[in-house]
């Protein structure tokens, strides 16, 4: 029979942790978050002004590109892509 290219091979591969090592760094990691203090107050800020930027900056950015084309297509009139 054909082995499934999606299953892992039964045998380990020497230098591959086991699952119980796997779960246990896992483990590890969860404790030392759950340790570790929580983000302070300009850690939320500084998310709020990335987030605030990320939709400020395109917004802008077609505003200018309709003031743009307002500017070149003047004498057509009736349009306004702003």
């Amino acid at each position: 029979m054909k082995q499934n290219p999606k299953r892992p091979p039964s045998t380990p591969v020497p230098g591959d942790p086991t699952l119980a090592e796997q779960v246990g760094a896992k483990a590890a990691r969860k404790l030392k978050a759950r340790r570790s203090a929580t983000p302070g107050v300009w850690f939320g800020l500084g998310m709020m002004g990335l987030i605030g930027w990320s939709v400020v900056v395109p917004t802008l950015l077609g505003a200018a590109l309709g003031l743009w084309l307002d500017q070149q297509h003047q004498a057509s009139g009736g349009r306004s892509w702003t």
